[in-house]
């Protein structure tokens, strides 16, 4: 194919266009329709195939999605991944801008409904009855804020605790104002604060299950259509020069020898695995031990140091052993830093073990996706279950808190905020050292480039970016203001993957319906590692005496449960009805109705693309048989 100038004049233009408009020319060739199109991308318009040419000169304002997806934040970088790494690489960039703006939604919503209530009336400083025995709120804000002012900041200790970054600040408040209409109004903070929470969880809920509905359509005869994908459906048609058209042509041809060449290798595999079979299941089983001992040893390793690190920072210990401010910060991120060290290294070697297994490609993928999954969220499941043992206490009638903490909403916000920081940095960290590893794989060397070149392996920084999106989950309800450096470090986490992409890693071309079905189904299930801690922290734990908007109650539950009860009986019927079991089961048995009617339709089609495909191959035999025939006859008449 010969590729043309798009430098075209404008009276060549006008004809081409006058051929569209004219039904007496003959057809236009399709030189000149590339022509055309070359010549109006060059002028900055955007075709629209349901326009035609002549009738609209500014193709690019034919739809308003349009107009606003040209101004859409990281376009032309998106663009730019598109045409080196292909539609999946893509959406997994578009994945990092969907968290930043889901946890941008999370700030706007605490924002308005919590910070700026809170900022506009709170307007008087607690004070303790003078007859009272115990005012633990006013000694906790009176507490000692004497320290290192950058390491407290980084710490979210001494005079940040006392700042509207965490819950333990908040007020458990009624507030009285006067609106604009002259009515005296209320304004329960800690009903807003825990209701607030609800419906961001349950539209992140909704939004997640639409996504993942959108991701998981069922690709019917995908195994039999791969190569035909492949060749038909790989190339991008926004390619507009012949160096990027070289490098996509390289990189279809590059997929096509590796989907032969693992073609190969699975017949290798089955009969390899067919000749020794019991020797492959021991292997299996042995390493899946090695995988339950590693994960073991991880859980231990995150208790341990969150264990020694408290201890080391308990105040008796501090007075013992004159900790350093250096010291303490160590032991602060220790915790931290060992979670994520293990979430780094743990990796290759479940890369390395599942060598030995002998499971197809598509398999070992999802299973080692499958296995850094449950390292990821074990070792917050580790992380919560010690943090639920240090804070799961309660304290006698005239103390203010126990086992060294006054008030532990504000402890947890503060490892949350300790985890962030630390996971950022060492992923900066981190993509430095791979960029003088790619330096290292650009010499001309064998072994330097076995240690040096990279691929962007799609799963690992998924898991990345999913992590922190966890954290950010579990950890806002302790911290408000948490989204908002979320929506920060999202922000960062674009441009250090971005530079991870384009110049740490070597092309590879990924599919974008199984990226974003991998997106989905990863998310839903941080979502749900989120979600349970939570919810059992706010049934469960009781509040703090020392701080939160909930310290009077027994437990957050119940202050949902006194909400509840206030509201008109009329609205406390239509709740109980929605959850009786007289709407919840003839809802449950309409949608295994409709799960089974989809399940049919794919399983029709299904066997109708299997039929289609022997019928195929029949046809296929048929014309070889012929060519056969002709072949014959043809020799016959030679002779």
């Amino acid at each position: 194919m010969q590729y043309v100038n798009n430098d075209t004049g404008a009276d060549d233009e006008d004809d081409i266009a006058n051929h569209f408009n004219d039904p007496r020319k003959e057809a236009v060739s399709m030189w000149m329709k590339i022509k055309l199109r070359n010549s109006l991308l060059n002028r900055g318009y955007e075709l629209d195939s349901n326009r035609s040419v002549g009738n609209n000169r500014n193709l690019s304002s034919t739809s308003p999605s349009k107009f606003f997806r040209r101004f859409s934040l990281w376009r032309k970088h998106f663009d730019l991944i598109e045409d080196e790494f292909g539609n999946g690489t893509k959406a997994y960039f578009v994945l990092i801008r969907w968290l930043m703006f889901l946890n941008l939604f999370q700030f706007v919503l605490y924002l308005f409904f919590i910070v700026v209530p809170f900022v506009v009336l709170e307007v008087d400083e607690p004070k303790c009855p003078a007859n009272a025995t115990n005012c633990c709120l006013v000694d906790y804000l009176n507490a000692d804020n004497n320290g290192n002012y950058f390491l407290d900041f980084i710490q979210g200790s001494g005079y940040m605790e006392k700042t509207l970054l965490f819950q333990g600040f908040y007020r458990n408040s009624v507030y009285e104002y006067e609106s604009i209409d002259g009515k005296t109004r209320y304004y329960n903070l800690p009903f807003f604060y825990v209701w607030t929470t609800i419906a961001y969880f349950f539209i992140c809920l909704c939004i997640i299950v639409y996504e993942a509905s959108q991701g998981f359509k069922v690709q019917i005869g995908d195994s039999l259509l791969t190569y035909s994908k492949l060749v038909f459906a790989s190339w991008n048609y926004s390619i507009r020069t012949t160096e990027k058209a070289s490098k996509r042509s390289a990189d279809v041809r590059k997929n096509l020898e590796e989907l032969l060449v693992n073609d190969c290798t699975e017949t290798t595999r089955k009969k390899y695995i067919k000749s020794n079979y019991n020797k492959v299941v021991t292997i299996r089983v042995v390493v899946n031990i090695l995988v339950v001992v590693i994960l073991a040893a991880v859980s231990f390793g995150i208790f341990t140091a969150f264990v020694y690190s408290n201890n080391q920072l308990s105040p008796v210990d501090r007075e013992i052993f004159h900790l350093s401010d250096v010291m303490r910060f160590v032991y602060e991120y220790l915790p931290s830093v060992v979670i994520y060290l293990s979430n780094a290294i743990i990796p290759f070697l479940f890369q390395g073990l599942i060598r030995f297994e002998q499971y197809s490609a598509t398999f070992t993928i999802r299973l080692n996706l499958l296995r850094m999954v449950i390292l990821r969220m074990f070792s917050l499941c580790v992380l919560y279950a010690t943090l639920y043992a240090k804070i799961n206490c309660v304290p006698g009638e005239l103390e203010c808190g126990c086992n060294d903490i006054l008030c532990w909403e504000t402890f947890v916000g503060q490892q949350m905020y300790k985890l962030t920081l630390t996971t950022f940095a060492l992923q900066l960290l981190t993509t430095i050292i791979n960029y003088l590893r790619s330096l290292v794989g650009k010499l001309n060397h064998k072994f330097a480039k076995t240690i040096g070149e990279q691929s962007f392996d799609i799963s690992n920084h998924v898991l990345d970016v999913v992590y922190l999106q966890t954290i950010a989950w579990f950890g806002s309800y302790y911290a408000p203001l948490l989204p908002a450096i979320f929506v920060i470090v999202f922000f960062c986490m674009f441009y250090i993957k971005k530079f991870a992409c384009l110049v740490n890693s070597v092309p590879t071309i990924h599919q974008t319906t199984e990226t974003h079905s991998m997106f989905m189904s990863v998310i839903l299930v941080s979502f749900m590692f989120a979600l349970g801690p939570l919810g059992l922290s706010i049934s469960e734990l009781q509040p703090s005496k020392s701080c939160s908007p909930f310290k009077d109650f027994a437990t957050t539950w119940d202050m949902v449960i006194k909400a509840f009860n206030s509201l008109p009986k009329i609205v406390q019927n239509i709740l109980f009805f929605l959850s009786s079991t007289a709407f919840t089961l003839p809802v449950f048995i309409i949608l295994c109705c409709i799960i089974y009617y989809k399940i049919a339709v794919i399983s029709a089609n299904s066997s109708r693309i299997k039929k289609l495909h022997e019928t195929l191959l029949a046809r296929k035999e048929d014309n070889n048989f012929i060519k056969k025939k002709k072949r014959m006859i043809h020799e016959q008449r030679r002779f």
